[in-house]
C-alpha cells in the first residue's frame, strides 16, 4: 500500500504521506498536499524569495502583519511545490488569472499542471492535476454571524431542511461541510459561488452524506465530481475535479 492513498479496506480513512523523492504526477491522479502556516514560518525569507515582483507589491498593500504573511507563505508554497514537480526554478513560474480570480500556469510551463489552493486557520491545502480543472476548499469551522442569510441564498431546499432539522451543535459542521464542497465545486469550474442572478451556481442537491457527488456547473456542459476530504479536526474540507474523481493522493509538507 502507497502511503498518502485511501486503504483498499479503509476507505473512510486517509493516510497523508511524505513527500515522495520523485515528483511526478499520473494521468488519472489528483494530489493534494496539506500544510500547516506555523510550519511553513521558517520558510519566510526562502518563500518570499520565489514571489514576482508584482506579488512582493500585493504583499506589501497589506495593511495587517498576519495577512501578509499568509499571503507570502502560501503563494511561496505553491511555487516550490509546482516547481518540484515541473523541474523548474518555483521564481521563474509564470501565472495569470481568470475573471474568477483562479490563477492558472503561463510561458513554457502553460497546461502543464492545473492547480487550486485554499486556507483557513493554521492549514494549506493545494490541489494539483495533470488534465483536468480542479477546485479545492477548506474551513475552519467557526461560529458566524447571521448563517441564515448565507443558507437562504446559498443553500437549496433540501439541504435548508436538512439544516434546520438539526441540533444546534450539528448545524455549523453540517454547514462548513456543505459550503466546502460547494465552494470546491465552483472553483473547479471557474465560477462565483453566486450567479448574475444573485443565485447559487451550484445547482445539484448534495445530500445528507456529501461524501461523494456529482454536480454540474450552471452554464456548463461540464460535469464536476466532489468529495468530503477528512482533513483534521474542526475542519471541513472538499474536493472537485472535472470528471470522475481519480486516484486521491495526499501528501504532507513538513
Amino acid at each position: 500500500m502507497l502511503l498518502g492513498t485511501f486503504p483498499e479496506n479503509m476507505k473512510n480513512s486517509i493516510l497523508w504521506g511524505k513527500p515522495p523523492k520523485h515528483f511526478v504526477i499520473q494521468p488519472d491522479e489528483v494530489h493534494l498536499w496539506r500544510a500547516y502556516f506555523n510550519r511553513l514560518k521558517k520558510k519566510y525569507n526562502l518563500f518570499k524569495e520565489y514571489l514576482s515582483d508584482p506579488e512582493k507589491t500585493e504583499a506589501a498593500r497589506f495593511g495587517s502583519e498576519e495577512i501578509r504573511l499568509r499571503y507570502i507563505l502560501s503563494r511561496g508554497f505553491v511555487r516550490r511545490v509546482l516547481g518540484f514537480y515541473l523541474g523548474a526554478n518555483p521564481a521563474s513560474l509564470e501565472f495569470s488569472g481568470r475573471s474568477s480570480g483562479k490563477p492558472y500556469l503561463q510561458g513554457v510551463h502553460k497546461n502543464s499542471l492545473h492547480f487550486n489552493l485554499s486556507h483557513s486557520g493554521n492549514i494549506i491545502l493545494l490541489g494539483i492535476s495533470r488534465q483536468r480543472e480542479i477546485g479545492v476548499d477548506v474551513e475552519l469551522q467557526r461560529d458566524i454571524e447571521q448563517p441564515e442569510k448565507i443558507i437562504g441564498r446559498l443553500f437549496l431546499d433540501d439541504e435548508k431542511k436538512r439544516y434546520v432539522s438539526l441540533v444546534e451543535k450539528k448545524r455549523m459542521k453540517f454547514f462548513f461541510d456543505l459550503w466546502t464542497q460547494k465552494e470546491a465545486q465552483v472553483k473547479c469550474s471557474g465560477r462565483g459561488l453566486f450567479n448574475s442572478k444573485g443565485t447559487a451556481s451550484a445547482k445539484k442537491n448534495i445530500g445528507d452524506n456529501p461524501s461523494d457527488g456529482a454536480l454540474t456547473a450552471e452554464a456548463s456542459d461540464q460535469q464536476i465530481s466532489t468529495r468530503k476530504i477528512k482533513l483534521s479536526r474542526n475542519y471541513s474540507c472538499a474536493i472537485a475535479v472535472a470528471g470522475t474523481i481519480a486516484n486521491l493522493c495526499f501528501f504532507e509538507w513538513d
